[in-house]
């Protein structure tokens, strides 16, 4: 079962987590709101029932980026520019916490067989003595789906908030998981491609006024596509993301609402 869970036999050998981190933020983004944002700004975004990936307050909501990423940043990483990013032999060790309740771990083990199974990267329990793996964990602040972009080195977090008694946060289903899971693999999220305006019309009046940079599109210079814009995308944004109201219009219609990353495809 402990190869299933990824818990190494000996738990002293999983580091130490902090019960408040603080995720790289690209500067610019700290300079559009002239601060980080707070514990009472991440307060005010669960109070209004934003979805648990806006609630983080990172770049677009739950992607923990350094400066040097954000000035490459597309769909995916650039690996050209970066191939310390990548994960070496498209293998993934990964541990999940012993502070999930077996439920949660069930979620997050489906999660991760689905990428095994649908995708050429193989997520693999930690060996205990890699460098750099994921430390899938219930972080308490900031709450909420986040991660990394791409291979940061060390002890990598995934933070999945547990289920409460106000929602199912990123546990209801795979999908959440999914979704951070392939940040932590290098990829971004769907609509911000460069081409985006040609699929959805982004209501920007509707968006509270300190996120709107987070519906930026990426630069053409940075960006190349092998596949068609995808609404269905397990990495798009859903439709109440950041807002007061409906935030994405459709200018193409797919056969049901934007949901985010709580889809169940890829």
């Amino acid at each position: 079962m402990s190869a299933i869970l990824a818990i190494p036999s000996d738990a002293r050998s999983i580091p130490d987590v902090p019960a408040i981190l603080h995720p790289p933020v690209p500067e610019e983004v700290i300079l559009y709101f002239a601060a980080r944002l707070t514990l009472e700004d991440a307060k005010f975004l669960e109070e209004m029932g934003q979805d648990p990936e806006v609630t983080p307050g990172l770049f677009q909501g739950d992607l923990a980026l350094t400066d040097e990423m954000y000035d490459y940043w597309r769909v995916g990483i650039r690996w050209d520019v970066m191939p310390s990013r990548m994960w070496p032999n498209g293998t993934v060790p990964y541990v999940i916490s012993p502070l999930y309740d077996t439920s949660d771990y069930v979620t997050i083990y489906k999660a991760i067989a689905n990428l095994n199974f649908m995708t050429c990267v193989r997520f693999v329990p930690w060996n205990g003595k890699d460098k750099d793996f994921l430390l899938i964990w219930p972080v308490k602040q900031p709450r909420g789906c986040w991660s990394y972009v791409g291979r940061f080195g060390g002890a990598q977090i995934v933070s999945l908030q547990p289920p409460d008694e106000k929602s199912s946060n990123c546990l209801g289903g795979e999908g959440r998981a999914m979704h951070e899971l392939m940040h932590a693999l290098g990829i971004f999220h769907e609509q911000s491609r460069a081409d985006r305006d040609q699929f959805v019309e982004i209501k920007f009046e509707n968006i509270i006024p300190e996120y709107r940079s987070n519906f930026n599109k990426q630069s053409l210079e940075n960006t190349t596509y092998n596949f068609e814009y995808d609404y269905d995308s397990i990495m798009h944004y859903g439709q109440y993301f950041f807002r007061s109201v409906v935030i994405l219009n459709l200018l193409q219609l797919p056969s049901h609402p934007l949901a985010g990353g709580d889809e169940k495809c890829l």
